[in-house]
């Protein structure tokens, strides 16, 4: 669960990571690319062929991962502004997800799950998701959420009053 506000350490530390993916992503594509040049001064013309071949599989493979991740944009960006919209109305409203598992769940996702939503009714904190499948959707609303008109295909879970 994400709360309301992300610290400046918490967006250092994500920056960081980011940067370290990249980093990492270049090293390897520089790695093959240097591959690629002792080969072709070893073996000739041909190994160019092949080189490159490899490179232009590896910036396929970045572009499917990025393509496959485009669809969950929409439906991350409705849970933010629902997020923003009810925290403008009053109160603690926090993004969860991942949060649904199954309602019998004997392993620690269940248990996970469950003592985030009594940590959330203890708390008073409204709750904003969005569900991947339609099963993960009646899941959701089996724990309490209902869609949010505002902004499909969000899901909210309104805070219960703070003891």
């Amino acid at each position: 669960m994400l709360g309301p506000r992300v610290g400046w350490r918490r967006m250092l530390v994500g920056g960081c990571a980011f940067l370290a993916v990249v980093a990492s992503m270049a090293l390897f594509a520089g790695v093959v690319v240097i591959v690629i040049t002792l080969v072709v001064a070893v073996c000739g013309g041909p190994a160019v062929v092949v080189g490159y071949v490899l490179l232009g599989v590896f910036c396929a493979l970045l572009v499917v991962e990025v393509v496959r991740s485009l669809p969950r944009v929409p439906a991350a960006s409705a849970v933010s502004r629902s997020r923003r919209a009810h925290e403008r109305e009053g109160g603690v409203w926090w993004e969860a997800g991942a949060l649904a598992a199954a309602a019998g769940d004997p392993v620690s996702a269940g248990r996970l799950v469950h003592e985030a939503l009594r940590h959330a009714d203890a708390h008073g904190i409204g709750l904003v998701a969005a569900a991947r499948t339609p099963d993960l959707a009646r899941t959701y609303q089996q724990l309490g959420f209902v869609p949010d008109p505002g902004f499909p295909p969000a899901l909210i879970r309104r805070p219960s009053p703070s003891r």
